[in-house]
């Protein structure tokens, strides 16, 4: 760079010029370590997803989505050229488009939905708003790009809720350049449930993986609020092709629900559910009757608690009103204000029913033989 000679002539003049080459030295090696550092974590990030992918959905069939500000990312050009059975997505801007084409019904084998999304709102939409068979509540969903905050918020949607594998993936906040995988908690009003974290920085050279990770709000009113873990392996830095990590960030989750609150629907129908009219409302005693003494063997069986709710006065199991909404028992369930059901059914005609709710196998049968 050459300097006019009035700037030789004036060393103050001449160190303001240095400084500000200085500065412009500095800002410009900035933004190339960001530009590595944004490179080195995208690597790590498909590093990951791709792990995931070959460890624990290699014989699931695929849909795979994305939107604008991921369809860059180097994890898309991975998961596209995975070997699975899949369907291939990009998600539009507007929040109830680009999911509607997606296949949600793929029979008895394995499922799994694999999102890179920056923006939530089609996501968010298609769990809130969509009708109940335009959402796979048995497939493994790995969703990648929201931050947690946004995670937290789908898992707690009607649908979010009764999903049984909904794991994110997202980049941690302190700057350290790791990643972080949660899955939801089935049926659970609490935050999302930590299962690992991943170094996206090579400094880091190797890190230890933990499974059982309970991370609560720190509630006294909340169970498991202590910090459980277990050692399950050790992640190495992004330049290595593979995450060794043993277990899985599937876990099965019926067997223990972990004491979370089960919302029951009833309604007096004896001898199965019978109601103490004497006895208050929030009393546990106030129910009894065989579908109670069942519900209560499988709280215990499960671990979950139970909450009572009562279906309206008139309206019991339900019926399609004019506007095509339903009340009673259906009504309920289909809006996530309950989980279980209980009452004899007689099923003569579904009408519709069983796109808000399943049944149960019979165990309480009256057989009447006329000669």
């Amino acid at each position: 760079m050459v300097l006019s000679e009035g700037v030789h002539s004036h060393p103050k003049c001449r160190r303001q010029v240095v400084s500000r080459l200085a500065l412009l030295l500095t800002v410009f090696q900035l933004l190339i370590a960001q530009s590595h550092i944004t490179q080195a974590s995208d690597a790590a990030l498909a590093t990951l997803v791709k792990s995931v992918v070959t460890h624990e959905l290699r014989d699931c069939l695929l849909v795979v989505m994305w939107d604008a500000a991921m369809k860059d990312s180097s994890v898309v050009a991975i998961v596209t050229a995975f070997p699975n059975v899949k369907q291939v997505v990009e998600v539009g801007a507007r929040a109830d488009s680009g999911l509607e084409g997606v296949v949600w019904n793929w029979g008895g084998l394995c499922r799994a939905y694999l999102l890179l999304l920056a923006d939530p709102a089609p996501l968010h939409h298609q769990a809130s708003e969509a009708p109940h068979d335009h959402w796979d509540y048995r497939g493994r969903w790995v969703i990648v790009g929201l931050k947690r905050d946004q995670l937290e918020a789908l898992s707690l949607t009607t649908k979010g809720r009764k999903t049984d594998h909904l794991v994110g993936v997202i980049k941690t906040e302190d700057d350290s350049g790791r990643y972080e995988v949660l899955h939801n908690l089935l049926y659970n009003d609490r935050i999302l449930e930590g299962v690992f974290s991943y170094p996206s920085n090579s400094v880091l050279y190797s890190t230890t993986i933990y499974s059982d990770v309970h991370i609560t709000d720190g509630s006294p009113s909340k169970k498991n609020n202590s910090l459980k873990h277990k050692v399950m392996g050790h992640y190495s830095p992004p330049h290595i092709t593979s995450v060794n990590y043993q277990g899985t960030v599937f876990p099965e989750k019926t067997r223990d629900f972990k004491g979370t609150n089960i919302s029951v629907v009833v309604f007096s129908i004896p001898p199965n559910v019978m109601v103490r009219s004497e006895v208050a409302k929030e009393q546990e005693d106030r129910y009894f009757g065989l579908d109670i003494q069942v519900v209560r063997a499988l709280a215990k069986l499960f671990n979950f608690t139970l909450q009572f709710i009562e279906a309206p006065p008139g309206e019991r199991w339900g019926r399609q009103l004019e506007n095509g909404t339903w009340n009673g028992m259906v009504g309920l369930l289909g809006r996530g204000e309950g989980d279980i059901g209980l009452g004899v059914l007689y099923i003569t005609s579904l009408g519709g029913r069983q796109k808000f709710q399943e049944y149960s196998a019979p165990y309480d049968n009256d057989v009447n033989i006329v000669e």
